[in-house]
Order: C-alpha cells, then sequence, then structure tokens
C-alpha cells in the first residue's frame, strides 16, 4: 500500500492536532483501507465509487463518537481519531464493530458491492510518540494485516517492523525470482485409483529455492504474492509448468491450486484457456483445486469458477469439510469432484466415527455426481480403510511424495513455448 501524500494527512491533521493537545494521551490511531480496491475500481465508474465512499463514511460514522475524527486520506484509506481510548478490549471491539458495518452489502446504482476492510491500529497510551509518527505506526500496523490476508486488524508493535521489512524483501526476492525462471520450482505429487493403486494424475505444488533461505514452502510467500499482486505471475508461472506435465503425460490429469486472488480477475478463466491451448493441452486435461473461500469471497470468484468450468475445466472443492457451509456449496454451486480435509484422513483407525463420516461423505458425493479424492494417507491403516470405501482417489505420502517431473520442452517439442 503506497505511503500517505502530505496533502492527504493535511485534512486530517488540521482536525486532530488541536485535539491531541488536550487529551494528551489514551487515544488511537486506526489506519483503515479497503482490500482489493484496485480490482473493484474496475467495476465501478468514478461517481460509483464516490457513492461507494460516502456511503462507507456514514457507517462508520455511527459506530465512532462525536469526539472521533473521520478523514479520508487516498484513493481508498481513511484515517480515524478515536478519543480517551483506554484499553485493548476497547479499540478491539470498535474494529470489530467497523469490519462488520463495512461488510454488508452497499447498494450501488442498483446493484449490491460487497468489500472488506483492513485496520492498522497505534495507541498512544501504549507506543508513546509524536501524532506524524504514530499515523506512520498505524499504517505499518495496517500494512501486516494486509500482507496477513487483510479483512481484519493488526495492532501496531516494534516488532512489526522488523517483520514489514522482513515481508518487504521477501517481494522484492520473489519478483526478482520470477524473472530468473530458476528459483521457483513446482512439484508435482500423484494421485491414485483406489483399487489399482494406478496413477491418475498429478498435484502441482510450487515451492521456492531461495538463494539465502533455503527451499521455502506457500505458507512462506503466497500471503505476500497475493497482498502484492505476484500471484498472477505466479500462479501463470505454475500453470505454463503443468501445461508442459500434462503433455508430456496425457492420459493423467494435472491439477493445480488456485488462489481467489486470482478468481477476482474478470479476466482469469480467458486468460488460464488461452495459456493451456497455447502450450498445446485442453482444459480437460486441468483440475483447478479451490476452497469454499473463493465461493464465498465475491460474485465475481463465483462467475469465474463457473466460467472455467464452461470451457472445460474440470473444479475440484478442496478441503471439504473443514468449513461450516460445505453441503450448501455442493448444492449451489457446479464443482467434479470434492477433496476430502486431511483431519477425517488422519482419524481413520483412531477412532470409528472418523471412517463413518469418510463413508458418508463418499456416499453423498457419488449421489450428487462427483468424485471424491482423500488426501493425507501416510499409514497402511488408512490406505486398508479407504480401499474398503467407494473413495475414487487416493494421494498420501503413503502412496507417493511431491517431486520434480519431466517437462515436455519448447526444444523438444514445437507446441510449447
Amino acid at each position: 500500500m503506497p505511503a500517505y501524500a502530505s496533502q492527504d494527512l493535511a485534512p486530517f491533521l488540521n482536525r486532530v492536532e488541536p485535539l491531541v493537545a488536550q487529551v494528551r494521551d489514551a487515544y488511537a490511531i486506526l489506519s483503515v483501507d479497503i482490500d482489493h480496491f484496485r480490482q473493484l475500481s474496475v467495476s465501478l465508474d468514478a461517481e460509483e465509487t464516490e457513492q461507494l465512499f460516502r456511503q462507507l463514511v456514514e457507517r462508520l460514522k455511527h459506530e465512532i463518537r462525536a469526539s472521533d475524527v473521520i478523514e479520508r486520506t487516498g484513493r481508498d484509506g481513511f484515517a480515524i481519531f478515536v478519543n480517551g481510548i483506554a484499553s485493548d478490549k476497547r479499540v478491539a471491539g470498535l474494529c470489530q464493530r467497523l469490519l462488520a458495518a463495512a461488510h454488508e452489502p452497499f447498494q450501488i446504482s442498483g446493484r449490491s458491492v460487497l468489500i472488506k476492510l483492513s485496520i492498522g491500529i497505534a495507541r498512544q497510551d501504549v507506543v508513546a510518540a509524536p501524532l506524524p509518527e504514530l499515523i506512520r505506526r498505524a499504517d505499518v500496523a495496517l500494512q501486516f494485516q494486509k500482507a496477513s490476508g487483510g479483512s481484519g486488524f493488526s495492532t501496531f508493535t516494534p516488532s512489526l517492523d522488523e517483520e514489514l521489512l522482513r515481508q518487504q524483501t521477501i517481494v522484492g526476492d520473489l519478483a526478482a525470482a520470477l524473472d530468473t525462471d530458476r528459483q521457483i520450482i513446482v512439484h508435482y505429487q500423484p494421485l491414485f485409483s483406489r483399487d489399482k493403486l494406478a496413477v491418475v494424475g498429478h498435484e502441482a505444488l510450487v515451492r521456492w529455492k531461495h538463494p539465502t533461505g533455503g527451499w521455502l514452502n506457500p505458507a512462506d510467500f503466497l500471503p505476500q504474492a497475493e497482498a502484492t499482486g505476484l500471484i498472477h505471475p505466479l500462479g501463470q508461472y505454475v500453470l505454463d509448468s503443468a501445461a508442459r506435465v500434462a503433455l508430456a503425460h496425457p492420459d493423467e490429469f494435472v491439477a493445480v491450486n488456485i488462489s481467489p486472488f486470482q478468481c477476482r480477475s474478470a479476466l482469469f478463466a480467458d486468460q488460464a484457456e488461452t495459456s493451456v491451448r497455447a502450450l498445446g493441452c485442453r482444459p480437460e486435461q486441468f483440475e483447478l483445486e479451490i476452497t469454499e473461500h473463493v465461493l464465498l469471497d465475491d460474485e465475481q470468484s463465483s462467475q469465474t469458477v463457473q466460467d472455467l468450468r464452461s470451457r472445460g475445466f474440470r473444479i475440484v472443492l478442496d478441503d471439504f469439510g473443514s468449513g461450516y457451509s460445505s453441503l450448501a456449496y455442493l448444492r449451489r454451486f457446479p464443482v467434479d469432484k470434492i477433496k476430502i480435509d486431511r483431519q477425517f484422513i488422519t482419524g481413520l483407525g483412531e477412532d470409528e466415527k472418523s471412517i463413518k463420516i469418510v463413508t458418508a461423505i463418499v456416499d453423498l458425493a457419488h449421489a450428487l455426481g462427483l468424485k471424491v479424492t482423500a488426501e493425507g494417507v501416510e499409514t497402511e491403516r488408512q490406505l486398508q480403510l479407504l480401499q474398503q470405501t467407494d473413495c475414487d482417489e487416493l494421494q498420501g505420502f503413503l502412496l507417493g511424495r511431491p517431486a520434480q517431473m519431466l517437462e515436455r520442452t519448447s526444444r523438444n517439442f514445437g507446441a510449447v513455448n
């Protein structure tokens, strides 16, 4: 998120500085930002954007007191001065109310618009500082919250400066790594048929061989990639690799995990189809794995998923059973396969309920015409119990670990760029 320009802060400082001189301490600064505003603004014209901000300001004003101050400080941000705040509990309660107020749909030009907020907090009675420095600290906490996935709030601590620097370093290194084409490595974990234990597909799993940090797992860099937009070139890199594997293994599918941030783009489905066809593949060779959060995210994400499926990509609902409304998703959204959350597979052989749950999920999925994959198979006992069910596919360290695979290259096969 860009730093505030001085002219953006001037109205806020002019209103708040006299109040700070009176209260001296026990106040807080909140730095507030709309998540993914760039993608949102594509679907709104200038007047509609201003309507959204006017409605948002009115909602936020209802949650603060007359002695507090809210001021717009940039294209998609606000600063709030909270007078006389006395405890972490009070400021957390206020932030929760602000987030809830913004979460309700906005009616813009006759249609519903959904947004989410991120909030950074700096309290004067916790870390004493002049007002401009306190605003900077609130902004640092905001950037940390956005880099951690957004839609929530974080409070500044001195360690956040170091953490933010670390995250910014990761972002810079990741951008460089994508340019070198040597550090980002895609490994593939096989999936097996239940009955013959024959390989039927491969799941693409991205890894980063950092020059100083060694091998990094997705959890170490995907949040930063999503927060900065690097998820799009990274996702394209993985999809290109998967397409080359699909060419080398034409009788087996390739599964690729799709980020919610990719689905928020109205162009993603078209770009994905164009990409795989340009490399000589068909969309039907690919399974795109999504989580229920993609379906919950917004209207555009759901539309993207439906568009991908209409183009031939098979859609897999990952981590099925980990959320509260997974059964409703199967009724409302078209998917082709579910992957049972590994928590149920881990319990196999340890308690009777797990096998009953797995069997019920498999039966339900088959009744709806869906295939089922059990992931996280790590013991012989788990394998034996799963083979007694009608689960279609199995995946786990017991059967096969992620590894690099042969990819057809342009040097050997002219269809690949």
